[in-house]
């Protein structure tokens, strides 16, 4: 059973309905950018209080 109760007021339905798909797409596209360049930042960058180790290994050995 469906139900069709507006999960948002007219006016807000009206807003969302103006922000074009490929804008949307664009703002998934730029997080996921930067979420992956933090990731890489994390893996690669080496820790300041060892350069042999990176900070993400530093930061599993302190959590397992």
């Amino acid at each position: 059973m469906k139900n069709n109760t507006p999960r948002h007021s007219p006016k807000i339905s009206r807003m969302l309905a103006d922000i074009p798909a490929r804008l949307v797409g664009i703002g998934w596209a730029v997080t996921l950018g930067l979420l992956a360049a933090f990731i890489l930042a994390v893996t690669l960058i080496p820790s300041p209080y060892d350069s042999s180790r990176s900070i993400a290994s530093r930061l599993l050995s302190a959590f397992l």
